[in-house]
């Protein structure tokens, strides 16, 4: 009897090996459906984008609504890292999916969603007690005429074609600061006068100063404009490229009637739409 049973369960074993050793490695089982993978931009803009090793794993709150939205309509988001110029190129030659934090129709050779994420509103700031404020580019100018410096972001788009047409003309007004953590750099370049004034978005900003605790140390000095929305966009090339501009419209509307909409919103520190 134990010689039997041995020999079945010996016999067991090969036929295991067997149906393992030719069985399709490819082929799911049954009812399990294959999940396609897009591959999403991911920079530093935080609260809008951020890069997770400086953010404590964060990676902004567009990255987080594309997951949700994604991966429920059975995708799954692969981050690349790499500078504006970079991504909208690769997004323009079809190696991007998905890139984010855009104005609406910014970028050629990208389809973009009806529904907007959230509002961009670039802001001026200066330092607390500082009775410089914009009122248009004439106030610019007096800033240029007294010798003190302008804080912009290497490749952001300020979306004001006057701002950015002055930028080109009066370059010696500008530091122009890049590279890792640039926003936490760009306040502490502030705070120490090595700089007059700073243009940031009004939520990154905000999040900026409440993790490094200095609200009240900076504050509004006047806006370039009212607030304009922001959007993911698809690159036209993408398989499936109008589907999936159709599933995030969908998907959006549904969040933003949720509660997880508005727990994003207070997670990022983003208090307006």
């Amino acid at each position: 009897m134990v010689f039997l049973l041995s020999r079945l369960l010996v016999l067991t074993a090969c036929l295991s090996f067997i149906t393992c050793a030719f069985t399709d490695p490819g082929v799911k089982a049954q009812g399990e459906k294959e999940q396609k993978t897009l591959t999403i931009h991911v920079s530093s803009i935080c609260p809008f984008q951020c890069l997770p090793s400086e953010y404590g794993g964060s990676r902004g709150i567009f990255y987080d609504i594309s997951e949700r939205i994604f991966t429920a309509a059975g995708y799954k988001l692969l981050p690349v890292y790499a500078p504006f110029s970079r991504a909208i190129l690769l997004a323009q030659q079809g190696e991007l999916d998905v890139m984010t934090t855009l104005y609406k129709d910014e970028i050629a050779g990208l389809l973009y969603p009806d529904e907007a994420v959230c509002y961009a509103k670039e802001m001026f700031f200066v330092r607390s007690g500082d009775p410089w404020r914009y009122t248009g580019l004439p106030s610019l100018a007096d800033l240029h005429a007294s010798g003190d410096k302008v804080l912009v972001s290497h490749g952001y788009d300020y979306g004001n074609r006057v701002f950015k047409q002055f930028m080109k003309v009066t370059p010696e007004l500008f530091f122009v600061l890049g590279g890792a953590s640039t926003f936490e750099r760009a306040i502490h370049l502030l705070l120490n006068k090595r700089v007059r004034v700073v243009v940031f978005d009004h939520s990154v900003m905000a999040y900026s100063l409440a993790r490094l605790q200095l609200e009240g140390e900076i504050i509004p000095a006047g806006a370039m404009h009212q607030g304009k929305k922001l959007y993911i966009s698809i690159s036209a090339k993408t398989a499936d490229a109008g589907k999936l501009r159709e599933t995030f419209d969908a998907g959006l509307k549904q969040l933003k009637s949720s509660r997880d909409f508005q727990q994003l919103l207070a997670k990022y520190n983003i208090n307006f739409l």
